[in-house]
């Protein structure tokens, strides 16, 4: 039943719709709140942001992936996207997906980042842990238990964070792209949300979330051996978040 919805939504859009939208990508990875910034934008009548359709390629044609996005869509709709990690696909090596995504006419970038990236690593680490990566409760919710997380993986993965950032925004330097902090989009929502609609060139509207933030509490509580962690990343470029 569902493949036939999307088959019938697929030929309406065809016969009834049109490419008269500005194309995106949401540029990120885990655990930045790239969730919550989809949930915003999805939220607004004349915005579409799939999912993370290039997330894995599976033998699939990439372009047939993304013309799927980027076909024929309602004509309500001014702007039109899908979520791309920095490591998308996980299954290809060379990025011919992304030189094909370089191609695209008018293409524009939203660049969600978290500056606090130890506190992105650890709420992905308890993500898999709990097999939980979306939270509608009426309130922020608290994680299970405590995690232990390796000090020294983790300072490999915000040195390969940091360099897998500084590729995706040389590759893709000279495109129209705006830049959005998690802290601004959590602390600073309406302004936040009126940069980006600016951005796209639609009408700003008011926008909600039922989505709610998970893990507030400190991660010296968050961590077993958060202590550890302190040793290993005292010195580096991250002991600044040390004490989020």
């Amino acid at each position: 039943m569902h493949r036939f919805k999307k088959t019938v939504k697929k030929l309406r859009n065809l016969v009834f719709g049109d490419k008269n939208y500005t194309p995106f990508i949401l540029l990120s990875t885990a655990r930045t709140g790239s969730n919550l910034l989809r949930s915003y934008l999805n939220n607004h009548p004349e915005i579409l942001v799939d999912d993370e359709i290039l997330k894995k390629l599976n033998n699939r044609d990439h372009r047939k992936i993304l013309e799927s996005c980027w076909g024929p869509q309602p004509k309500n709709l001014k702007a039109v996207g899908f979520k791309l990690f920095y490591g998308h696909p996980y299954d290809e090596k060379d990025k011919h997906s992304w030189k094909t995504i370089l191609e695209k006419p008018d293409l524009h970038i939203i660049h969600l980042k978290r500056d606090n990236a130890v506190r992105s690593f650890i709420s992905e680490r308890i993500a898999f842990y709990n097999d939980e990566w979306l939270s509608n409760d009426q309130a922020e919710k608290s994680a299970k238990e405590a995690i232990y997380y390796n000090p020294e993986k983790l300072l490999r993965k915000l040195n390969q964070l940091d360099d897998e950032m500084a590729w995706a925004e040389n590759f893709f330097s000279g495109i129209p792209k705006i830049e959005v902090e998690y802290n601004e989009l959590t602390q600073k929502r309406d302004q936040t949300m009126n940069r980006i609609t600016e951005f796209l060139n639609i009408q700003d509207v008011p926008v909600t979330t039922p989505l709610r933030r998970q893990n507030p509490e400190s991660m010296s509580k968050l961590v077993t051996n958060w202590d550890e962690i302190t040793s290993v990343l005292k010195g580096t470029k991250w002991e600044k978040y040390l004490n989020d």
